[in-house]
């Protein structure tokens, strides 16, 4: 049993254990890590082109690992990253087709994970806890602002 007090942080390990566990049969076929998967998620659900830069912010890890994800998937031949023509220093990064089927297959993962997640949850009880989840991570922003002023704490 989950104590009260713990179970936004075990709703959060239970929802990426249930992705992970329906994502093993894709990520084992295609010799993949659970993030790059997310990487092509994002990638696929903004239109194929994104820059390193926003996947950084997005996904939350750091540089180097998005570098090293980078260099596996276009080893895989699922991305291919093009130098931006007004500044050398950004990269964008494009699915090829073979990474466009991975991502939509990976997207109806989650699709189905959701609605496993949110099975019998109406959809004013999602509304609610939309809002409360949202109200709590500005709380949490602004205590982590008023403690850390020079930080960054958004998202």
């Amino acid at each position: 049993m989950v104590a009260l007090d713990n179970q936004p942080l075990a709703m959060g390990f239970y929802a990426r254990k249930l992705y992970e566990t329906y994502a093993d049969p894709l990520l084992k076929r295609h010799d993949l890590r659970f993030v790059e998967l997310q990487i092509l998620a994002l990638l696929a659900q903004s239109d194929g082109e994104d820059c390193a830069r926003e996947l950084v912010r997005t996904l939350r890890i750091s540089k180097a690992h998005i570098s090293k994800s980078m260099d596996r998937l276009t080893q895989r031949g699922l991305v291919y990253r093009t130098e931006d023509p007004d500044d050398h220093r950004v990269h964008h990064v494009h699915l090829t087709d073979q990474g466009r089927q991975v991502a939509i297959e990976f997207l109806g993962i989650k699709n189905r994970c959701r609605s496993i997640m949110f099975q019998g949850v109406s959809q004013q009880e999602m509304v609610t806890v939309r809002q409360v989840a949202r109200q709590m991570i500005s709380n949490t922003v602004e205590a982590l602002k008023s403690l850390h002023p020079d930080q960054k704490a958004t998202r």
